[in-house]
């Protein structure tokens, strides 16, 4: 039987130290056809050099650089310029994925596409291991929350995990669907890619892992832990920045004009009263609506001065 084919993404950025780990865990995967499409953000260090050794090596795997744009975007360029494969898969630059994490992925998939004829997400836990891939955890004891407003507000769900098929791409990247550029600023394209599923299709979600998620001192993105006073820190610099203010209101606004065929009432309800939520009504009105109290995780008191000051 004809193999199916997956197009995984990788954006770099200054990742020399791992790389050429997960590039090789990426060749190695069984049962599936791979082409590796790699963009590099703009990195200073010698991943490019060593991303062309590979390309000198073998015909699957393409490589092209390109300014520093943040990896929301390179992500989303990345699905946006692949050729049309079975299913797409993105890639940090620094884990190392088990030989079977694609098969799984796309067996899984199959198997919901012989029930419905819905686009379907996959995504999975991970295990968390040191720089020297010692596992130390799983990053998720139960699965977490994914619904439609708890991706607006917060995801947990890493783009790493996640394998979708052609027809779920296809409207990721359709013109129309495109987030705006305050999105991928400040949250990823995972965070999107998760929204659209939610509204669009069938996600599935793996309580088993095949990837070691490595963390270390130079991780773009990864499981950071805060104390109580770095919280705080947090949280006073997104505040007074103004960076993060409003961002998920306008999200939700932006969710309801470009969807709003296609979202549920229930759905439509919920983001018409995180859209609505910058004023004293609307506040009232929000710590009302129990999902997103739920979703936020704050008091009472927190969220209602979060809606009157424009934060949300």
């Amino acid at each position: 039987m004809k193999q199916p084919c997956v197009a995984v993404l990788m954006s770099t950025y200054n990742g020399e130290q791992y790389i050429r780990e997960q590039i090789d865990s990426i060749l190695n995967q069984k049962d599936v056809k791979v082409y590796l499409l790699i963009r590099d953000d703009g990195s200073k260090d010698n991943t490019p050099l060593i991303c062309k050794e590979y390309i000198d090596e073998y015909s699957n795997i393409n490589f092209y650089q390109e300014n520093n744009i943040g990896v929301g975007k390179s992500f989303m360029e990345l699905l946006k310029v692949a050729p049309k494969v079975d299913y797409y898969a993105f890639a940090d630059q620094d884990d190392v994925w088990l030989e079977d994490k694609l098969i799984r992925a796309v067996t899984n998939i199959e198997s919901i596409k012989e029930k419905c004829d819905k686009p379907v997400l996959y995504t999975s836990n991970q295990v968390l291991v040191d720089r020297n891939l010692n596992p130390y955890a799983m990053r998720f004891a139960k699965e977490p929350r994914h619904d439609l407003i708890q991706e607006v507000v917060s995801n947990s769900l890493s783009g790493c995990t996640m394998v979708m098929d052609l027809s779920l791409r296809n409207i990721i990247i359709d013109k129309k669907n495109k987030p705006q550029d305050y999105f991928l600023n400040t949250r990823l394209h995972d965070t999107w890619v998760m929204i659209v599923a939610n509204i669009v299709g069938v996600i599935i979600y793996d309580d088993d892992s095949r990837i070691l998620y490595r963390q270390h001192e130079r991780n773009v993105v990864g499981v950071k832990t805060l104390s109580f006073m770095q919280k705080i820190k947090d949280k006073y610099t997104r505040f007074t920045s103004g960076k993060f203010r409003g961002n998920r209101s306008r999200l939700a606004s932006f969710i309801l004009r470009i969807f709003k065929e296609k979202l549920s009432i229930e759905q439509k309800d919920d983001l018409e009263c995180l859209a609505e939520c910058r004023s004293i009504f609307g506040a009232v009105k929000l710590l009302k609506n129990k999902k997103l109290k739920c979703a936020f995780n704050e008091t009472d008191v927190m969220l209602f001065f979060r809606c009157v000051s424009s934060w949300l």
